[in-house]
């Protein structure tokens, strides 16, 4: 079974750059800023993950995007980027699933702002991950503790509803 994940967060805070570490070899290259326009769709063995756009005049077409999701990664960089956590996470309450996940990612090198993210992430029980986003090994491990965290039961897949956009 797929789990549909979906990368939140403002712009510039790594969530492509993120997902750059799972293209095949022959396709990576150094990083340059290229930003999401709208949503871009990717695949890493059995997550199905939705790379947001962090510019506000796409959050219209997020709703239907998190209703479909099962895990939701909100990612910040910065001060200002982590101020923008509580407008996701009342984005995820208001449209999503009562089972979404919701985790927090820190890409920042600054620890004050780690610390910050921690704290939030205990008062809040949500689970915090801080990573170097330029390294693909601690990239890769968020990616594949989520998939052995979300092994899917018997009786989940069947009490699942499916939409269009999940049968892909």
């Amino acid at each position: 079974m797929k789990l549909n994940c979906i990368l939140l967060g403002d712009c510039k805070v790594g969530k492509t750059h993120l997902l750059s570490h799972f293209r095949p070899d022959n396709q990576t290259h150094k990083y340059s800023y290229i930003p999401t326009i709208g949503i871009d769709y990717h695949t890493y063995k059995t997550l199905h993950i939705w790379d947001t756009s962090g510019m506000t005049r796409y959050n219209s077409i997020l709703r239907s995007f998190i209703r479909s999701s099962d895990i939701c990664i909100i990612c910040y960089n910065d001060a200002n980027s982590f101020e923008s956590i509580d407008m996701y996470i009342k984005m995820i309450e208001s449209y999503g699933r009562d089972t979404c996940e919701i985790m927090i990612v820190s890409f920042s090198k600054d620890i004050e702002m780690e610390v910050e993210g921690v704290v939030y992430s205990s008062v809040k029980k949500y689970p915090f991950v801080s990573c170097n986003v330029n390294n693909k090994e601690e990239c890769r491990s968020i990616l594949e503790n989520l998939i052995k965290q979300n092994k899917p039961t018997k009786k989940q897949d069947e009490n699942t509803r499916y939409c269009w956009w999940n049968l892909w």
